[in-house]
């Protein structure tokens, strides 16, 4: 379940709300990407690209607050670089896709 505490994050980072729903609205274009590219991966993709996936989502989503689905991104990231295991992978990005899809109704 994804959690967005809107303040909080535009006060940790001393932006305001409308720079931070811009900035939420460049998150999720990028997000939709990396997933359309992790699906795409996912099953018979090289693990590298995988993995650069999943630490380009885990940094982005960190740096909005938005942990669950930097936890996503560094999920992916370690079984990229680890267990290489492409059912992990797949639940994963199954998973990816609707914490983006739940971000998105949250902020309309």
């Amino acid at each position: 379940m994804v959690k967005l505490d809107v303040q909080k994050a535009m006060l940790e980072l001393g932006i305001t709300e409308d720079f931070y729903k811009e900035l939420l609205g460049d998150f999720l274009a990028q997000a939709d990407a990396s997933h359309k590219n992790l699906l795409e991966l996912k099953d018979a993709g090289p693990f590298d690209e995988i993995a650069r996936e999943g630490h380009a989502l885990k940094g982005s989503a960190a740096n909005l607050r938005i942990d669950e689905i930097s936890e996503l991104g560094k999920a992916i990231e370690v079984v990229a670089k680890g267990t290489q295991d492409r059912g992990e992978l797949k639940k994963l990005v199954e998973v990816l896709e609707e914490a983006i899809h739940t971000l998105r109704a949250m902020i309309g």
